[in-house]
């Protein structure tokens, strides 16, 4: 199971990105064999919920990409996205602002945990997105 040990809001450019950041560290356990081993085969059903990830279908299949093939932090981009837009739609229907496209996943020091990037406009909004991308994905993998 994905667990957030720890998330920082970074307000300005980074090392990460030239844009304010949320780095999550996330400890992946058990999945840590489970990714080296298997590839994962949830990616149809988030592809269902979240369509913008379909292209994202590389990935997944790399099988030295540990917590990299599950998308965390590309499912954070998206579900900020979708709320953004949401919002965009019901304020006087203003165009939607420029895509969130900065994000990565790396391992750190400690094996089993990574530690994931991604973008934000709205801290709340940006945290807020990572954690229910690692509550999507639990349950995703946890049904597989």
């Amino acid at each position: 199971m994905l667990t957030i040990r720890r998330t920082r809001i970074l307000r300005g450019p980074n090392i990460w990105a030239p844009v304010p950041v949320i780095v999550l560290d996330v400890e992946i356990g058990e999945l840590e064999a489970r990714l080296s081993q298997e590839t994962p085969i949830f990616f149809e059903r988030l592809i269902a919920l979240v369509p913008s990830l379909r292209d994202s279908r590389d990935l997944v299949l790399q099988p030295q990409g540990g917590l990299r093939r599950l998308l965390l932090d590309r499912l954070a981009l998206a579900l900020q996205q979708l709320a953004r837009t949401r919002v965009d739609a019901m304020q006087w229907n203003r165009a939607v602002g420029a895509e969130l496209t900065d994000a990565q996943t790396q391992p750190a020091r400690e094996p089993g945990l990574y530690r994931v990037v991604y973008a934000y406009d709205h801290a709340e909004v940006g945290v807020a997105a990572g954690s229910l991308a690692v509550r999507l994905l639990n349950h995703l993998v946890c049904d597989s």
